[in-house]
């Protein structure tokens, strides 16, 4: 279990650097502003990543099927 945690924490940051990256490449920052901006995505992205969010109590029905 605390592999796959590690892994998970490892594709976060991975994931962090690239949209920092991006961001940064393709916008102007103040220097002071880039730590902000560094935790304000990881935060995100660990808030995306967690399963604490609720999940359909129903199948999805194609469009147009009735009850």
């Amino acid at each position: 279990m605390r592999n796959q945690k590690e892994h998970a924490n490892s594709d976060i940051l991975e994931m962090t650097t690239e949209i920092v990256s991006s961001y940064v490449n393709a916008n102007e920052i103040k220097a002071e502003n880039l730590s902000e901006l560094i935790r304000s995505i990881h935060k995100s992205l660990v808030t995306l990543s967690k399963d604490d969010f609720e999940k359909p109590t129903e199948k999805p029905r194609p469009c147009g099927q009735s009850i």
